[in-house]
């Protein structure tokens, strides 16, 4: 089971076959740069928004969460430029993961 929530959003993830991470945010504007400093892995391109970055961050912690890395294991994960997907996940042989996003807008 994972349980995220963002202001007056809450993501639960239940199943008893794998585990799983979710996560939640609001995109609001923060210093994108100095996040990116922190979670980015080698190889990976800074977003340019903040609801690129907020799509990078909510995708890297519901991996890390899934694990139970935490946060700080982020930097580790490396992403797939142009859809949901891990590439890489340093430490982690071939981590058999996939990602969906889900659009909270029209709720």
């Amino acid at each position: 089971m994972s349980v995220c929530h963002a202001g007056d959003l809450v993501v639960v993830a239940l199943t008893d076959t794998c585990e799983v991470g979710v996560d939640v945010e609001q995109v609001r504007d923060i210093d994108t740069a100095a996040m990116c400093r922190h979670i980015l892995a080698p190889g990976e391109v800074a977003p340019t928004d903040p609801a690129a970055f907020f799509a990078l961050w909510t995708r890297k912690e519901a991996v890390v969460k899934a694990t139970g890395d935490g946060i700080a294991a982020m930097a580790r994960v490396r992403l797939a430029d142009d859809r949901p997907g891990v590439v890489s996940y340093d430490g982690r042989d071939d981590p058999p993961m996939s990602l969906v996003d889900l659009d909270v807008d029209d709720r």
